[in-house]
């Protein structure tokens, strides 16, 4: 078909491609007809509108110039191993132009021999100059790695041939590296994300643990939720969480979160049977979600999913602001308002370095992080001071005032004679529960520790407010089922341990609180311990049985206290039992091998299992290197199921900020989750130069134009059935109005009729012709309207025609 045509409909000519002037670089893209592709630059050519113009602006662009002299170097000659040209009738002297010391015994030949030793320096540079295809699609493999994995836009890779080339002018790779920016997406999407994403299907292959978590995509203006998986890694022997998928929603209603969790998990080619727990945060939607989920699962795929309830972190870090808001002191307000006061005030700041000599400055209150913030109260403490001095001087009219929010707050709080005391609680608090948000911030198996960590938390907040005799034989089931709020257990109000805030109630500066002010910080106090223990007590998850037994792997007890650890165990297997993962057959012998295995940790080395250090080591290392043989065959796979279990959503939250990081180039959804992909792999082997460049990925980039392709072909047609589904359903609406516009004229002209009819009636019954005048005159108009019925008919035949047209 000729390219010619009106503007805007050019097409593409294979005729073009015989051309001596395209052939060889030009060729057809198949997605679109009205654009070419230019093989030397890797550029798509827009010829909808210039048609052969087009290319011959191309063809003389700087661009195409130097990508068509890499290309013709790259042809592969005789000469370039060190052969010279042989003509016939003329062998002797091509003999002689190759090597003067083997003219004798080429007289008779028409092939020239080998060449020389002493011809080798001559022809060297020509042979390293033949680089293979592959070690060209290694190099730019490896450099979209590295643009993925820095977080660089993909028009950082425009023009990068010429670039390199001019870098690296003795490299046949560098010459030949061609990796556009579209090239760089295309690849990243179609090529590297997709060969990624199964190997990380086929490394899913037995039980795995489902992480998931929302949070705002800000470009996109979307909730974007992150899915992980947690599973036994056959080739670690660890256990490993990964990053899988993303969806993205608007309401994050139980309904949506379980239409998108059942494409984006249950769909995904994963064994769905092999689900043995979803980790979550603990809001109410998510348990709602997670009821029909257990419905469903159980349904569909004959399986039931072990619940150890929500993530410990966030039970830990929303019981201490639930207790410091239960106080109600103004500590948030005023950490915050004292680093506002200051932010963005030079003068302000002048003025406070002025008067106090301090060149410190307040430290961000992180609202959402509020056992992050130790750091920002101590900064605090530090400048109190230096901030009564400042306020001072402001009031006396030695330095300006300053009119907002912040500086009232700030200069209330100052006022408090035991604020001082309360910004000591805060940071008593918060330094109690810290070193258990920074230990399980890790994706090791932790499962083990939890119980007895988080028992050690609430029991030394128990002792601060509750008698000792109540604690003193509480095992840690009695432990957690203690009514904290019972007055009949607490202590005397000027008893609790508040810490070395209790120092601080004897005077500050000049200004000494009274005896009721003091008493009433202490109930405060301990308000805010009753508040912090109780909402720990409903949602932590040491208030499931399982996380409790589950101590029994803890290789210190496992060493010191062995028959507590079978007895644990035993009741592990029952949980197990009932919850399908275990067959009641199996308990005998796994019970058997675990005591074997018990006694024989003195063979392993009780040192090793006593002086085991969890947030150092790894357990799951520990228990693969000393059962990893025939004879706890069995107790392994169970342990493996248990040390897969999640504590927490440490994982995925600190997808959160990868996110952020591939959010500045405000991709679309498929990018951006392939890009997450991609960086998920990368950090699993330890960076961009372990990925192993194997066979199979290589292959996956070769294909990634053509799965591109593809999909902009899908895409196409996708856009072409939804144009087409628009157009139908206008023609669908139109049709509806034209049958109510008959209806309505029919009934219009059944009136009119009646009505003349009526008229005609009267006339003979009064003799009078003005009622034949107006009938006749109403019966003219109901015959236009019968004209314009006639036309509504032709009219709706035609929009049929029409909607045929689009069922077809």
């Amino acid at each position: 078909m000729s390219s010619k045509g009106q503007r805007g409909n050019c097409i593409y000519n294979r005729q073009w491609e015989l051309n001596s002037k395209y052939k060889g670089w030009l060729t057809a893209f198949k997605a679109d007809r009205k654009k070419a592709l230019c093989k030397c630059c890797d550029r798509m050519i827009d010829i909808s509108n210039m048609g052969e113009s087009a290319l011959k602006s191309h063809m003389k662009s700087e661009r195409h110039k130097n990508n068509s002299r890499i290309e013709g170097e790259k042809a592969v000659t005789l000469s370039s191993f060190g052969f010279v040209s042989c003509r016939s009738g003329n062998s002797v002297d091509a003999v002689k132009a190759g090597t003067s010391q083997s003219q004798q015994q080429a007289v008779n030949m028409t092939i020239p021999p080998p060449p020389e030793d002493h011809v080798t320096p001559r022809s060297q540079p020509s042979l390293e100059g033949h680089v293979s295809k592959d070690n060209v699609l290694k190099a730019e493999t490896l450099w979209t790695l590295k643009l993925i994995t820095s977080h660089y836009s993909f028009n950082s890779s425009k023009d990068t041939s010429q670039l390199f080339s001019a870098m690296f002018p003795d490299s046949q790779i560098a010459r030949q590296f061609a990796c556009g920016e579209r090239k760089a997406a295309y690849c990243c999407a179609f090529g590297l994300a997709e060969h990624f994403k199964k190997l990380l299907q086929n490394s899913v292959s037995g039980p795995f643990v489902v992480l998931f978590d929302e949070s705002l995509n800000t470009k996109m203006q979307e909730k974007q939720m992150d899915v992980h998986v947690r599973f036994w890694n056959d080739q670690t022997n660890q256990v490993a969480t990964r990053y899988f998928n993303s969806e993205f929603l608007g309401h994050g209603t139980a309904d949506n979160l379980m239409d998108h969790f059942t494409k984006s998990v249950l769909e995904s080619g994963l064994q769905a049977k092999n689900i043995i727990q979803v980790s979550m945060d603990g809001p109410s939607v998510n348990w709602k979600f997670y009821g029909e989920l257990k419905k469903k699962v159980n349904t569909d795929y004959g399986t039931t999913l072990i619940n150890i309830g929500s993530c410990g972190l966030h039970v830990v870090h929303n019981s201490f602001k639930r207790g410091m808001d239960a106080t109600g002191w103004q500590v948030s307000s005023f950490l915050s308002s004292l680093y506002y006061l200051f932010k963005d005030a030079p003068a302000r700041r002048e003025d406070f370095v002025t008067i106090s000599g301090s060149t410190l400055m307040p430290l961000k209150f992180v609202s959402h992080r509020w056992l992050e913030n130790v750091p920002v109260c101590q900064r605090a403490l530090v400048l109190w001071d230096n901030v009564a001095d400042y306020v001072k001087a402001t009031e006396d009219g030695r330095v300006t005032r300053p009119k907002n929010k912040s500086y009232e707050i700030v200069k209330e709080c100052l006022k408090d004679p035991c604020f001082v005391a309360k910004l000591h609680f805060f940071k008593c608090i918060a330094n109690q529960l810290q070193p258990f948000l920074a230990k399980y911030q890790t994706s090791k198996p932790m499962l083990p520790f939890l119980s007895d960590d988080l028992c050690m938390i609430i029991r030394s907040l128990m002792r601060r407010f509750i008698k000792s005799d109540i604690l003193k034989d509480a095992s840690d089931e009695q432990l957690v089922k203690i009514k904290v709020a019972d007055q009949k257990i607490h202590v005397n109000h000027k008893k609790v341990d508040v810490g070395f805030a209790s120092e601080k109630l004897k005077g500050t500066g000049n200004c000494k609180p009274s005896e009721k002010q003091v008493m009433e910080f202490r109930m405060e106090s301990k308000t805010c311990l009753i508040q912090l223990l109780e909402k720990m007590l409903e949602k932590c998850p040491v208030t499931y049985s399982l996380v409790r037994h589950l101590s029994c792997l803890n290789p210190v007890k496992m060493a010191s206290n062995k028959e507590a650890c079978s007895e644990k165990f035993k009741k592990v297997l029952r949980l197990l039992v009932n919850a399908e993962r275990v067959k009641e057959e199996e308990c005998d012998t796994l019970l058997q091998q675990f005591a074997m295995f018990l006694d024989s940790i003195p063979v392993f080395g009780s040192e090793r299992f006593a002086n085991f250090q969890s947030a150092e080591d790894r357990v799951d290392t520990l228990f693969y290197e000393c059962m990893a043989n025939e004879s706890y065959k069995s107790l392994l796979s169970v342990v493996k199921i248990i040390l897969i279990l999640s504590h927490g959503q440490a994982t995925v939250e600190r997808g959160f900020s990868v996110n952020k990081e591939v959010e500045v180039e405000n991709l679309k959804e498929h990018t951006l989750v392939a890009e997450r992909i991609v960086c998920d792999h990368v950090n699993s082997v330890g960076g961009v130069l372990k990925v192993e460049l194997s066979k199979p990925l290589l292959l996956s980039v070769k294909m990634s134009r053509q799965r591109y392709e593809k999909y902009l072909d899908q895409e196409r047609q996708k856009k072409k059935t939804e144009q087409e589904r628009s157009k139908r359903k206008c023609v669908l609406e139109e049709i509806d109005e034209v049958k109510k516009k008959k209806k309505r004229i029919d009934a219009e002209i059944k009136t009119l009729n009646d009505t003349a009819d009526e008229l005609c009636t009267k006339a003979e019954a009064t003799a009078k012709l003005t009622f034949v005048t107006q009938a006749n005159a109403l019966r003219r108009s109901a015959k236009d309207k019968l004209n314009d019925l006639v036309s509504l008919d032709k009219k709706l035949s035609s929009m049929l025609e029409k909607l045929k047209e689009y069922s077809s």
